[in-house]
């Protein structure tokens, strides 16, 4: 949020939680969940390298970061 006021902070999602909504999830809703949403052997996936790890980096860094590099069906789209 732009005031950075944290409504229902009771609600908030973990990092983990937050990865996993925008992984697995976004497989789920278009219904490819059962081979889309993981990183794993035999699964289909699209990759993003990010500046800094979406997990463990300090929040403050994850604002505004880029990608390094993006794969889509195996092939190069962005390369930075």
């Amino acid at each position: 949020m732009r005031t950075g006021t944290v409504v229902g902070e009771r609600e908030r999602l973990t990092r983990p939680q937050a990865l996993a909504a925008l992984t697995q999830g976004g497989a789920w809703v278009t219904f490819a969940e059962r081979e889309r949403g993981r990183l794993a052997p035999g699964w289909a996936a699209d990759l993003a390298v990010l500046e800094h790890d979406p997990l463990t980096a300090p929040l403050e860094a994850l604002v505004g970061q880029t990608a390094r590099l993006t794969l889509v069906g195996g092939e190069i789209v962005h390369d930075a």
